[in-house]
């Protein structure tokens, strides 16, 4: 990773007229090469579950979609942040709602995209998930396997 000075970054805002955005860090290109091929590879595994090629393209695009999205307003974001035209929302809505894909299938190659891409913690042969205790309201009133893990100190 290569950090640039602010007055760096402001030379090349006025010299090239290109809009940066300050507050992310400036990546070579063969770091963004990695990831999106990673990207690519973990998303193309699911590619069997679908039974059309647009309902595959659609899940990638909303995938894609939500990981880069700046706010939480769900598939109005989604268009938003990756300059979808208007009319491509009754075809995002309409993809929830598709017989070319199963929930169950999904959900399958998942699990074995998770077991083969990201390194799993493992305690007898078990996998452990780890997790962090947060300090936020839960809205469920029983919530089996949770347990209140800290405690308020003065």
């Amino acid at each position: 990773m290569v950090s640039l000075s602010y007055q760096h970054l402001r030379k090349i805002q006025t010299t090239r007229r290109v809009i940066l955005c300050i507050s992310l860090p400036y990546f070579l290109v063969v770091f963004h090469t990695i990831m999106m091929n990673f990207i690519n590879k973990v998303l193309c595994h699911f590619e069997s579950c679908f039974s059309r090629k647009a309902s595959f393209g659609w899940f990638v695009t909303i995938t894609l979609g939500l990981m880069l999205r700046s706010d939480k307003l769900g598939i109005t974001s989604v268009i938003r942040d990756l300059a979808l035209c208007p009319g491509c929302y009754g075809s995002m809505i309409h993809f929830f709602r598709s017989s070319s894909w199963s929930l169950e299938n999904l959900r399958l190659r998942w699990f074995s995209a998770v077991k083969e891409y990201s390194p799993l913690y493992q305690e007898g042969g078990f996998h452990v998930l780890v997790g962090d205790g947060v300090k936020q309201s839960k809205e469920g009133r029983r919530m089996p396997g949770v347990k209140k893990l800290f405690q308020e100190s003065e």
